[in-house]
């Protein structure tokens, strides 16, 4: 059996006109100084259509014109300078045939403070996508929120440690990480939401397969035994949303990025059989404190004489006295040993995302299995996850005719979601009020982060 090995540092890191094309992507940003931020939108596209990524709207979300972004070609970064010129580099093309990855990037100095809406649209996504209807006549969105203030310094967008286009097996359990990281230690929490056809809406027609799972802790997708007939490519968004602590048992939302992936779905012989030791609690975490250390082992089976294999995490980047590993091959297994010792200097409240991942080449079959590692307390970690509270103060009057008044609302983010689950609008509100004269008469769900639902009448 030959098994290729490698150790990575993840360094914080209308009418229908077009053929189809796009595939996966996300908005990421971070910031340059004071209002001032870079803008990146990456695209993952099907190198079997024409159509290159580019001449979709990019909306800053601050008032500002929308922005055209100019046609990329793939396996192309395209980076807009402040003086107006397109500088382009060449991107290392991905192991995977008929995908390819372009890069468009630019320099905007936001108008105002507050919540900022980030969102592209351009048509259309890949046509025959197994659970959207007609996926061909349904444009593809993209949307990253942050809060803009006066305070922020080097705040950035969560960074990926996942590829957005995934392979599983049919007939074989998948699994793979979506989890991310995040330059700025904010808590990050996962969760399974609906494609976008526009900033406020999502794609009609959708549905998540049966038994798919998110854990909102790790990012732990499953997707137990697949037996779906319809072979090929499913997609799905999880928004990795980033929470500020504000204080000693308390936190807040101040952003998130929602990413839009695939699942692709074959018939491939054989498969990986990973099996491990029993250390995780129930959502895939262990605590090794500083001046403890652990082994944590893993038996995989792969029916292949070639395999991938490769071990992800910021924990490489502190040494191999900090983080090492040792494999065992045999005819049909390996058994690999992950070893980390942990110290005070790199203690944080975040834990530590590892992933293992293992490919077999000849048949894009993959797994990534994730877990987490508290240098603290996780009981100190887990608050989110806490019930919900009450309003204090319920909104009112309900129903409306468009204004709602709570003291809870003040220095919230809040969403309007219809009873149908789509989003139809979000706010971060500095005062007690809240004017809705845009919404049309119906009933509505406002949800803040941390409180029960609240459902109202806009008359």
């Amino acid at each position: 059996m030959r098994i290729v090995l490698s150790i990575i540092f993840v360094c914080l890191l209308s009418t229908i006109t077009h053929a189809t094309h796009l595939r996966a992507g996300y908005i990421s940003y971070r910031q340059i100084q004071g209002s001032k931020f870079e803008i990146t939108i990456t695209a993952y596209t099907n190198t079997t259509s024409e159509v290159l990524f580019g001449e979709g709207v990019l909306d800053f979300g601050d008032d500002s014109e929308p922005f055209v972004v100019p046609v990329v070609s793939a396996n192309t970064q395209t980076f807009l300078g402040e003086d107006g010129f397109l500088t382009t580099k060449s991107i290392s093309e991905l192991d995977r045939e008929g995908l390819a990855v372009s890069s468009f990037s630019l320099i905007h100095d936001f108008r105002k403070e507050g919540l900022i809406v980030l969102s592209y649209t351009e048509p259309n996504r890949n046509e025959g996508i197994v659970n959207i209807d007609r996926s061909v006549n349904v444009t593809f969105s993209l949307k990253t929120t942050f809060l803009l203030n006066s305070s922020n310094t080097n705040v950035s967008a969560p960074g990926l440690l996942f590829d957005p286009i995934l392979d599983a097996s049919f007939g074989i359990d998948f699994f793979q990480s979506l989890s991310a990281v995040d330059s700025n230690d904010y808590k990050l929490r996962y969760e399974l939401v609906a494609p976008l056809a526009n900033v406020l809406e999502s794609v009609p027609g959708y549905y998540v397969p049966e038994g798919v799972k998110l854990n909102p802790l790790s990012g732990l997708l499953t997707w137990p035994a697949i037996d779906q007939n319809n072979l090929g490519e499913y997609t799905f968004a999880v928004e990795v949303i980033q929470f500020e602590q504000t204080s000693e048992d308390s936190f807040s939302r101040i952003g998130s990025m929602i990413i839009d992936f695939q699942v692709l779905l074959v018939d491939s012989e054989g498969g990986i059989i990973v099996s491990e030791d029993s250390k995780f609690d129930e959502n895939r975490a262990l605590q090794i404190p500083p001046g403890t250390s652990e082994t944590i082992n893993f038996t995989i089976q792969a029916n292949d004489d070639q395999v991938d294999f490769s071990i992800v995490s910021e924990l490489a980047g502190f040494g191999t006295e900090t983080f090492d590993y040792e494999i065992n091959m045999n005819d049909e297994t390996f058994d690999l040993a992950i070893f980390i010792n942990s110290r005070e200097d790199i203690a944080r409240k975040n834990p530590y995302v590892v992933g293992v991942n293992v490919r077999v080449p000849s048949n894009s079959v993959e797994q990534q299995y994730v877990f987490l590692v508290y240098t603290v307390s996780i009981e100190d970690n887990l608050v989110l996850s806490l019930p919900d509270q009450s309003f204090r103060q319920l909104p009112y009057p309900n129903p409306t005719q468009g204004i709602l008044k709570s003291a809870d609302f003040i220095d919230q983010f809040i969403q309007i979601i219809a009873l149908d689950g789509s989003l139809k609008s979000e706010y971060y509100l500095q005062s007690d009020q809240m004017v809705l004269n845009d919404l049309k008469p119906g009933s509505y769900i406002l949800s803040i982060s941390g409180m029960v639902p609240f459902i109202f009448i806009k008359e």
